[in-house]
C-alpha cells in the first residue's frame, strides 16, 4: 500500500496517495460551489461515490481540468470528503497495476 498524506492549507487540502495527488478547494465559490482537482480523468464512478455519500453531491463535471464541482449536504465534513478522494485515489492505483 502506497502512503497516504494530508496537507491541510487555509484554502485547500492536498490529498496524496502515493505519487498521485489531488486538491481539494475547500472555500465555496460564489455559487456556493466546491471543488477537487483530480490528477486522473473524472469518471462517472467518482460522480457516483460522492452523490451517494450524503455529504455532497455533485453540479458538475470539467473534463479539461479534471475537476467535480459540488455542493455541501448538511453533513458535510471536510474529512469525510478526503476520504472519498483518498478512496477514489486508490481505486485508480488498483486499477491502474
Amino acid at each position: 500500500m502506497k502512503k497516504i498524506d494530508f496537507k491541510i492549507n487555509d484554502e485547500t487540502v492536498d490529498i496524496i496517495v502515493g505519487d498521485e495527488s489531488a486538491i481539494l478547494i475547500r472555500r465555496p465559490d460564489a455559487e456556493g460551489l466546491m471543488k477537487v482537482l483530480l490528477p486522473i480523468p473524472v469518471l462517472p464512478s467518482h460522480v457516483a461515490l460522492i452523490n451517494d455519500s450524503g455529504i455532497a453531491e455533485v453540479a458538475y463535471i470539467n473534463l479539461d481540468e479534471n475537476a467535480i464541482y459540488f455542493r455541501r449536504e448538511s453533513f458535510f465534513e471536510t474529512y469525510l470528503m478526503c476520504e472519498l478522494i483518498t478512496d477514489i485515489l486508490k481505486k485508480h492505483e488498483k486499477t491502474d497495476s
